[in-house]
C-alpha cells in the first residue's frame, strides 16, 4: 500500500545577469563570515538569510534560508545561480510554489531567472512489501550496476545505477531499518 510519493529533492540551476553591487555584498558578507567563524545575516530581495564563510560545492557563494539554499558564482563556466529547496518547502507548499516563490525573489535583485532541473528526487513509501536479495532480478533498468545490502543477514534495500554517471540512479530500501540505524548513530555520537 502506497503511504505517500513525489518529490523529495529538487536541485535547479538559474540563469540570470548576477549584478556586480550583488557580488560585491556577497563578498563583504562571507569575508565577515570567515573572520567571525559563523554564518552571517544578509538580505536577498528583502528576505533575511545567512551567508557562509564557505561556497556551496562549486559555487562561490552560499546563501541559507529555511526554504532553500542558493549558490552564487561569477563564473561563466557555471550557471550563475543554483538552488536547493528543502524537502519541507516542496512538500509545504508544492513544486510550483517553491520555485515561484525563489523566482520572485531573485527578480528583486537579477531580474528574471530561468531555471533549469539539474536533479530531482522522487520518492515513494510503502507499506506491506517486504523485498528479498532475490527480487533485485524483478527490476528492469538501464544500470548496469545493481548491489544488495545486508545487516546482520536481513535485507535492507538495494540500488540501481551510480549517481556519478549524472542519468538515473534508483534506491529501494528499508525506512524502518534505515531509522533504527541513524538513531543507533545518534546515540553514539551522544554519548560521547
Amino acid at each position: 500500500m502506497e503511504l505517500a510519493s513525489g518529490v523529495d529533492a529538487l536541485y535547479l540551476s538559474g540563469h540570470a545577469g548576477v549584478p556586480p553591487s550583488l557580488l560585491e555584498r556577497l563578498t563583504a558578507a562571507r569575508e565577515l563570515a570567515e573572520e567571525a567563524g559563523s554564518d552571517q545575516s544578509f538580505e536577498l530581495g528583502g528576505v533575511p538569510f545567512q551567508v557562509a564563510g564557505h561556497g556551496m560545492g562549486k559555487y562561490r557563494f552560499c546563501l541559507v534560508h529555511r526554504y532553500g539554499q542558493l549558490g552564487l558564482t561569477p563564473s561563466g563556466h557555471l550557471p550563475p545561480i543554483r538552488l536547493q529547496l528543502r524537502t519541507e518547502f516542496i512538500h509545504g507548499v508544492g513544486i510550483m510554489g517553491a520555485v515561484r516563490w525563489f523566482e520572485e525573489l531573485l527578480a528583486q535583485e537579477v531580474g528574471p531567472c530561468v531555471f533549469t532541473v539539474s536533479r530531482i528526487d522522487l520518492y515513494v513509501d510503502l507499506q506491506g512489501w517486504l523485498p528479498r536479495g532475490d527480487d533485485r532480478h524483478l527490476f528492469v533498468c538501464r544500470g548496469r550496476e545493481r548491489d544488495t545490502y545486508e545487516r546482520d543477514g536481513e535485507l535492507t534495500g538495494f540500488t540501481f545505477g551510480r549517481r556519478k554517471s549524472g542519468t538515473l540512479t534508483a534506491r529501494i530500501y528499508n525506512k524502518t531499518i534505515d531509522a533504527e540505524r541513524k538513531a543507533g548513530l545518534t546515540e553514539l555520537v551522544g554519548t560521547r
